[in-house]
């Protein structure tokens, strides 16, 4: 077996390697349907700004596993700004699988990051697919018990499509039914305008993105070229329902609050359905909690318009402005993700070592 830096990636031999992989372990928990398209937009978004790593494992010069490293700073707390990488989009073939590959390909992501200077590498982990007992076996340390993700159901009419697509029994169906119903009209926005965003919003975004370095005890620290690739990128999106999702609230030509995200379409074991993924979101600091959720809600509006046949929407980091969005009606997802991290520099030996009792964070996420 063959574990190297990719210099050149086929987006379709990747989409088809992660579908053939993460089918078997995710189809309960929901699954993206990995295509062509979709991969090529993660990787232009997300990976080649900073000159991520793609590593693949070669069986007889046929790619058999691969494994991603997001590579973003930090703003920490106790240490100022680091730079990390994020292990993600980790798949083998099944029949590959239990031979130690995703090992090797960490253990790779590990030594090349290390190469270029990065301090800390990390997973966000997922205990219902059991895929933290490797980075526990890889000495990397659990620093949190959960950087859970929050989700709102798309109404009432959505009940019966979720329930079906989660296995969700008569009791949760029944639970559902008193928190799934969509917010009131009333409580959207009253002033200013909530539009598309634009390539002009950017920096406004970047800086609303970048203020709260000044609040969290961890925050990412955002550059326009990073966020403009996710935005510019989101034209590759053109496999239905997969789009781009790009709002922002200006008053007074002040953009006060903006979110970005994609449409995506998750496999599940018993169907599939569409889900609306706001990945980034921002508000500015002198909005109190109501103005931020009522943004959060016309959001929820304009999504609804878009896809009617929405069933969820997910937060899919654990955000700033968590009780903005609990009040939009958002939960937490119900699923456990631990936070795995390892030291690739002395600088953050000690801080990796000491207990984190963070209260308010943001830790870049994908899968």
């Amino acid at each position: 077996m063959e574990i190297k830096m990719l210099e050149s990636i086929d987006y379709d031999v990747v989409a088809r390697l992660l579908y053939e992989s993460y089918i078997p372990q995710w189809n309960n928990t929901g699954c993206p349907e990995w295509n062509t398209e979709y991969i090529e937009y993660l990787i232009k978004s997300y990976i080649k700004p900073r000159n991520g790593l793609c590593i693949g494992a070669l069986k007889d010069g046929t790619l058999v596993g691969i494994g991603f490293g997001y590579i973003n700073d930090w703003m920490v707390a106790e240490l100022g700004k680091i730079t990390t990488i994020c292990v993600c989009n980790l798949g083998v073939l099944p029949a590959h699988q239990r031979r130690g590959v995703a090992t090797g390909i960490i253990k790779k992501l590990e030594e090349d990051a290390q190469n270029r200077g990065v301090h800390l590498i990390y997973r966000i982990c997922n205990e219902e697919l059991n895929d933290h007992k490797g980075f526990a076996q890889a000495r990397y340390a659990k620093k949190l018990n959960n950087v859970y993700q929050m989700a709102r159901i798309m109404g009432k009419e959505m009940i019966d499509t979720t329930a079906k697509l989660k296995g969700y029994g008569r009791g949760v169906k029944m639970l559902l039914k008193a928190i799934a119903g969509f917010p009131k009209e009333k409580n959207k926005i009253q002033y200013g305008t909530i539009r598309e965003g634009t390539e002009a919003d950017i920096a406004a975004c970047i800086e609303l993105l970048n203020s709260y370095q000044n609040i969290a005890e961890i925050s990412q620290v955002w550059s326009e070229n990073e966020f403009a690739n996710i935005i510019n990128n989101g034209i590759i999106l053109q496999k239905k329902p997969f789009a781009l999702i790009y709002y922002v609230w200006e008053v007074d030509r002040i953009v006060k609050a903006f979110v970005a995200g994609r449409f995506e379409k998750i496999i599940y074991e018993r169907g599939t359905g569409i889900s609306a993924i706001i990945s980034h979101a921002g508000f500015a600091g002198d909005l109190d909690r109501k103005d931020k959720t009522s943004f959060i809600v016309s959001v929820l509006y304009e999504i609804k318009a878009r896809e009617p046949n929405t069933f969820a929407t997910n937060l899919a980091v654990a955000h700033h402005e968590e009780k903005a969005f609990d009040k939009a009606g958002f939960n937490n997802d119900r699923s456990t993700r631990p936070l795995y991290v390892k030291s690739l520099n002395d600088s953050v030996n000690e801080w990796v070592q000491t207990p984190w009792k963070y209260k308010r964070y943001c830790i870049p996420y994908q899968r």
